[in-house]
């Protein structure tokens, strides 16, 4: 939250941050693409044949973000590297919130701008979390660096604003 002498705006910690996120990723990916973590033990996953499918018409934008996996047994997948943002996350839920994300309502979407706005949803500090001060102010200070301040990459927006004018007279206030 921040004031001025006419105005309270409320930023959304979360959107501020998967705002900032996305567009570092996208300079990474212009310079040659995100990090990747090799995970030491390669975790195997079972997944039905429509997500597999759909994994393999997403892979190739997955691990341009830092996703390795290959063909397991039976038909499986075996999850060999994450996205170095993402790395505390277990990859199991990781590439199946993958699957399902991709495989949404907005399958049609620019493949490598939705994947993208996964991670960095994924990787960007919960709505909850408590931050520091120092925290907060380097958030804002990065958000002012971006192309795009308003909006998170999924249209959500950023920043709300009340002016004080609104508040006075929601609170029959005259000072």
């Amino acid at each position: 939250m921040a004031t001025t002498d006419d105005e309270v705006f409320f930023l959304d910690q979360h959107v501020v941050h998967e705002r900032v996120l996305f567009e570092r990723l996208e300079s990474e990916l212009a310079s040659g693409g995100a990090p990747s973590q090799a995970l030491l033990f390669p975790e195997p996953i079972d997944l039905p044949p429509a997500a597999r499918a759909l994994l393999e018409r997403w892979r190739a934008p997955l691990e341009r973000l830092g996703f390795a996996f290959d063909s397991g047994a039976a038909g499986g997948v075996v999850v060999t590297a994450v996205p170095t943002l993402l790395k505390g996350d277990e990859p199991r839920r990781l590439l199946e919130a993958a699957v399902d994300e991709l495989g949404g309502a907005n399958a049609a979407a620019p493949a490598v701008d939705r994947a993208l706005a996964f991670v960095a949803c994924r990787a960007a500090v919960k709505a909850d979390t408590p931050l520091a001060r120092e925290e907060m102010e380097r958030l804002v200070a990065d958000l002012a660096q971006t192309r795009t301040p308003y909006f998170c990459p999924h249209g959500r927006p950023i920043v709300s604003r009340v002016s004080m004018h609104d508040i006075r007279r929601e609170l029959k206030r005259t000072w």
